[in-house]
C-alpha cells in the first residue's frame, strides 16, 4: 500500500471536502480517505497509478498544487 498526501488550496470548505471525499471514494481499493481545509490524504495500492487520483480531482473542478507518495513497509516472515 501506499499513501498520498494531496494539496488542494482551493478545497476549503466542508462541502468542497465531500465533494473531493465522494470523488477518491470511486477510485477502486481506496480506503483510509480524510479531507481537511487544503489537503486530502488515502491509501491505495501501490500499483495505483498517481495520474488517476489527480484526474479524479480535477475532475471534481479542483487542482492539485502538490503531493508526495509514501510506500508503507509491510514485514513478512517467512518459515522454512
Amino acid at each position: 500500500m501506499k499513501t498520498l498526501k494531496i494539496q488542494i488550496p482551493s478545497m476549503q470548505t466542508s462541502h468542497c471536502q465531500m465533494r473531493v471525499h465522494s470523488a477518491l471514494s470511486t477510485i477502486s481499493d481506496a480506503s483510509s480517505i480524510t479531507t481537511k481545509s487544503g489537503e486530502a490524504s488515502l491509501m491505495l495500492p501501490i500499483e495505483t497509478s498517481d495520474l488517476d487520483v489527480i484526474t479524479t480531482i480535477e475532475s471534481a473542478g479542483y487542482y492539485i498544487s502538490d503531493f508526495s507518495s509514501d510506500l508503507d513497509m509491510i514485514e513478512v516472515t517467512c518459515r522454512t
